[in-house]
């Protein structure tokens, strides 16, 4: 059973003027519409029109749809149906010209095209080419991308157009009138009136009509009649009776189809002099399904379609809606159309020529007139359970349970306050609007957070868990990751090693305990990693990241981005694609990528390590451990006792001040030449640097790594291991042969005299 949600609405209308004639109708992709006859002072009316949200809430104000438009039609001489893109279209009856009575003198129906929120997307199209007679009652439809307008001027017609609006078909007959002799010198006369129409499946739509049927004796018999046809009109079936068991008076059909493709006809039946409503159910081939159906048994005094109206809705039912004395009910029926609630009244106050209509997501909306023109919204709260299998669940305006058992199921909460179980299996669990509790189980479950009221619950050991999240959100207990899409700009965590990723905006993500990942994605982002052995990366924009406690991992993509460390928080990296300073308390800076950087150091003992281009790395304070890259690099030590290691490309030395270290490894050498060598700029005796060699390999005739012996400047004797030094031009150089050969198989480069001896190399 349905119920209310929110307070009765106020649409709109006048107070004392003439308002009323409601009509509604549910868009695609959630929300209605509300549209209604009112004059404005002239002997016209207006359709006025307001629009919805899917919580029943106005999207504006109301204003003319169409103007001057009718003059003040009964039966409803107005129709409206959704069209699959969201939009809306209109069927009217258009008074074109008045006589001296203020009655129509030439008239039409128009069809128009809309979009959500009432701007017009096409002019209006006249559906009957021409003004001969007086053409009224126009109904809607949609089978198969087609619009059917329906209408009776004096014989039942239609007309087929596609969804822009355009007339597809000519005009084709649906029911005609017909003088039948009786052989008594007395006539039938038969005709047909008050036409409505629904789209079935495959390309098809049924039409409903009151066959009458008089003599000069009895003016009142009347039936109903129906037959299906093609979208185009093409009569598929002869036409058929719908009222087997009831005969007399029974006038004005409706027709809902329901979620199975059967369509159940409705009608009233005055032929006991009070008003009831009555029904029989259809397959989609047109054969009757069951008995006829007694669906309401009181009604007003009203004898047209303003007295009453249905619909069909998405738990494969439908609703009948009405008023009696000057009170608006609703009734709700299953699929075979037994009730599943009494008739319970609507309005609050007095209200008359009710019109209800489904919306997306399962519930439905009531609108109604009385001293104002006013509205209610009913949602479903379902409760649906999986199979087993990989289901998709998916609620609707109510307050929803959506179980998906095992199986990497979709869960879909969409409007109200839902709870929704994932148990076994990778699942993925959207709260959508509302109030949302939402239990992953075990497997690794994705949370889709749409309100700031949604959780994710999760237990010890269920499998690693993603939140994406459209707004603000702080990671419960036992969910590992959270990223944030759209507007949302703050990010927290919990005491897992989270990964949370920021949005576009903004953001301020926050990590708390454990080893975290925080990315800032685009936006001038606030990081902090608090406890733990964080990686926080800043992205595009202005960037600040605290690592907080921990041996923190900064990832620095931009000149702006900055990383933050406090006095005794752990031994802190920075990785960066461009120039970078390390701020106190940071130790350790990697270049990435292939760009030829600069990378600075701090007064700490820094490890610096370059990358494929060609860096300058400069140590500044500190007993710095500096590590070239594949280019040709150039490293300061400045103060301290620095350690300088050099790469594979024609790396340069600046010890600076302070006891320096100078080191090689294996295939780290350049060329061996003045200009091709590695080079040492600042070798200095007295401040005690020193050369290491130790992991150069000096044997390589033999396995593993074999220590050189320092011959000074004695030529090589054809040993391998012997390690010289030999002054050219004014500069050292310090020469190595690995193979025996007595020839140098590297060179590095000292700039200055020196006289070189065993005790400055680490051999």
């Amino acid at each position: 059973m349905f119920r209310e949600i929110g307070e009765e609405a106020l649409v709109g209308g006048l107070v004392g003027g003439f308002h009323g004639l409601t009509i509604t109708a549910g868009l695609v992709g959630g929300g209605h519409i509300v549209l209604w006859q009112q004059r404005d002072g002239d002997v016209l009316t207006d359709v006025w029109f307001r629009a919805y949200d899917f919580d029943g809430k106005p999207t504006g104000e109301a204003f003319i749809l169409l103007n001057d438009y009718l003059g003040l039609q009964y039966p409803r001489d107005l129709d409206v149906v959704a069209l699959p893109d969201g939009g809306f279209a209109v069927a009217a009856f258009r008074a074109l010209s008045l006589n001296e009575y203020g009655q129509a003198a030439t008239h039409d129906i128009a069809l128009q095209l809309f979009d959500g929120n009432g701007v017009a997307r096409n002019a209006p199209v006249s559906v009957t080419n021409g003004h001969e007679s007086f053409a009224s009652a126009p109904d809607l439809t949609i089978s198969s991308n087609r619009l059917i307008v329906t209408y009776q001027q004096g014989d039942i017609y239609g007309r087929t157009f596609d969804m822009s609006g355009n007339p597809v078909t000519e005009i084709y007959t649906l029911g005609s009138r017909g003088r039948t002799d009786n052989g008594d010198g007395t006539f039938t006369y038969t005709s047909s009136t008050d036409p409505v129409v629904a789209g079935l499946p495959g390309s098809r739509f049924v039409a409903a009509f009151t066959y009458n049927a008089q003599t000069a004796h009895d003016q009142s018999q009347s039936s109903i009649v129906a037959r299906l046809f093609t979208k185009d009109g093409t009569p598929i079936t002869a036409a058929f009776g719908v009222n087997t068991t009831t005969f007399g008076n029974q006038q004005l059909p409706q027709i809902v189809v329901l979620q199975n493709d059967d369509f159940i006809i409705m009608w009233t039946d005055s032929s006991t002099g009070t008003h009831m409503l009555r029904g029989q159910r259809f397959d989609a081939s047109g054969q009757p399904v069951g008995a006829e159906l007694a669906l309401a048994e009181t009604l007003s005094t009203s004898t047209t379609y303003s007295g009453w109206s249905a619909t069909s809705l998405d738990n494969g039912g439908f609703a009948l809606s009405w008023y009696y004395g000057p009170t608006v009910y609703v009734r709700e029926f299953n699929e075979v159309g037994l009730p599943v609630r009494d008739p319970t009244p609507v309005s609050n106050s007095n209200g008359y020529d009710p019109w209800i209509s489904s919306v997306q997501g399962g519930g439905y909306v009531i609108a109604w007139e009385g001293s104002k023109i006013r509205a209610q919204l009913f949602v479903e709260d379902k409760t649906l359970s999986g199979t087993g299998e990989n289901d998709w669940l998916s609620g609707g305006y109510g307050a929803d349970i959506l179980d998906g058992l095992a199986g990497d199921d979709q869960l879909f909460g969409s409007r109200g306050d839902d709870r929704l179980i994932g148990r076994a299996g990778n699942d993925a669990l959207t709260g959508g609007a509302g109030y949302d509790r939402m239990y992953g189980g075990t497997g690794d479950d994705t949370y889709f957070v749409n309100d700031a009221d949604d959780y994710a619950y999760e237990l010890v050991g269920e499998g690693r868990d993603h939140v994406v999240s459209s707004v603000d959100h702080q990671l419960r207990v036992n969910v590992e990751d959270l990223t944030l899409t759209g507007a949302a700009s703050i990010g927290k965590g919990n005491v897992s090693d989270n990964v949370i990723v920021g949005s576009a905006a903004a953001n301020k993500l926050y990590g708390y305990a454990g080893d975290d990942t925080l990315s800032g994605a685009e936006g001038d982002d606030v990081l902090l990693g608090a406890e733990g052995n964080d990686t926080l990366t800043g992205g595009a924009g202005y960037d600040r990241m605290y690592g907080g406690i921990g041996n923190d991992t900064f990832v620095v993509g931009d000149l702006a981005d900055y990383a933050y460390e406090n006095l005794g928080e752990g031994y802190d990296t920075v990785f960066t694609s461009i120039n970078h300073q390390l701020r106190p308390n940071i130790e350790q800076l990697v270049l990435d990528g292939f760009s030829d950087l600069r990378g600075y150091g701090n007064a700490l003992d820094n490890m610096m390590i370059g990358n494929s281009g060609n860096n300058l790395l400069y140590g500044k304070d500190g007993a710095d451990t500096i590590r070239a890259g594949l280019g040709n690099d150039i490293l300061y030590g400045e103060n301290g006792t620095d350690y300088l290691y050099g790469g594979s490309g024609l790396d340069r030395f600046y010890g600076g001040a302070g006891a320096d270290l100078f080191a090689f490894e294996n295939l780290d050498f350049a060329g061996m030449g003045s200009g091709t060598a590695d080079r040492i700029h600042d070798f200095s005796h007295a401040q005690g640097d020193r050369i290491s060699l130790e992991l150069v390999d000096a044997n390589s005739n033999v396995g593993f790594d074999q220590a050189f012996t320092f011959v000074g400047s004695a030529a090589f004797s054809n040993v391998a291991g012997q390690l010289r030094y030999q002054q050219i031009s004014g500069n050292t150089y310090v020469q190595g042969d690995t193979d025996g050969d007595g020839k140098a198989d590297f060179w590095i480069r000292i700039d200055g005299l020196h006289a070189l001896a065993a005790t400055d190399f680490i051999l």
